[in-house]
């Protein structure tokens, strides 16, 4: 069948596809004329009711202790057949351990060693668990962007859990208001959101994460096949302020003259330009698209 197949990644369902839209054409964003007004407005309790829901389809239809009882079983399963079935391994019983803290630490750096040493297993057998996670879709490791493709390759990844619903409940997390730590959440959410949007685009663009030895940072960077970059960084505050924009514009010198553009993606009421392809954006462009 060489030649004949297509290969599409299955994540958990992207919010477009729950509500029956077309969602976003990342490559739009590439567009110099771009205009992100008209986009809907989006409420704090919007944005974390679709983060605690996720993506799952199963888990979409159901509430409460049902939704928390079929991801346990989902876990349970994915664990005993799956992943039994792509490595003979002993240990089973800490893979569910490794998704919690991985659940706990959503969308930071990975430290293998450190995640090792909590998990209390050698550094070689914890990549080995995390390598048959991400195989099987439970969790997504998005790499560095640096000019260098080279340093791209030993720079430390993020890791996050696939499905915000389940990274939520993993770690323990209720129907009460997030607390202010919650942040790294709704940034894991809007990274899976990305991840499905780039897999359905044709010729999408990649998906990396920034990180200066200044601890500058941009929470997303989407990279054309021609070298162009965009940044966006994700705020779970409705006021977006000045100091919001310091990752952006120190990729936007990192990156020079590939830099396009660098969007703040927060729970707000509309779009508002902020001068040198820097903007302020609605989370609703995920799924509405422009």
């Amino acid at each position: 069948m060489a030649g004949r197949t297509e290969v599409i990644d299955l994540w958990p369902l992207s919010q477009a596809e729950i509500e029956h839209r077309d969602g976003m054409d990342l490559v739009r964003l590439f567009d110099t004329d771009i205009d992100f007004s008209g986009l809907p407005p989006v409420t704090p309790q919007d944005a974390w009711d679709r983060v605690r829901r996720g993506g799952y389809p199963e888990a979409v239809a159901r509430a409460g202790d049902r939704r928390a009882a079929w991801w346990d079983g989902y876990i349970q399963e994915v664990v005993r057949f799956e992943i039994a079935e792509l490595s003979a391994i002993e240990g089973l019983l800490e893979i569910p351990r490794l998704l919690r803290l991985i659940a706990h630490a959503n969308a930071g750096l990975l430290n293998y060693a450190h995640l090792a040493r909590d998990l209390g297993v050698s550094p070689r057998t914890s990549t080995r668990y995390l390598t048959l996670l991400a195989d099987t879709y439970l969790v997504d490791l998005v790499p560095a962007w640096t000019r260098s493709a080279r340093k791209r390759l030993v720079k430390s990844p993020k890791a996050l859990i696939a499905d915000s619903g389940l990274a939520w409940h993993l770690s323990g997390l209720g129907p009460e208001p997030p607390g202010l730590d919650s942040g790294r959440h709704l940034e894991a959410f809007v990274l899976a959101e990305l991840r499905r949007l780039s897999d359905l685009t044709v010729a999408g663009p990649t998906l990396h994460h920034f990180r200066t030895s200044g601890q500058r940072e941009v929470d997303a960077v989407l990279e054309h096949r021609d070298g162009r970059v965009v940044g966006i960084e994700v705020k779970a505050a409705r006021t977006v302020r000045a100091g919001d924009f310091a990752g952006l514009r120190t990729l936007a010198e990192v990156a020079g003259d590939h830099f396009t553009a660098g969007l703040v993606l927060h729970p707000g009421e509309s779009a508002v330009a902020h001068g040198g392809g820097l903007w302020s954006v609605p989370l609703s462009l995920l799924w509405t698209g422009i």
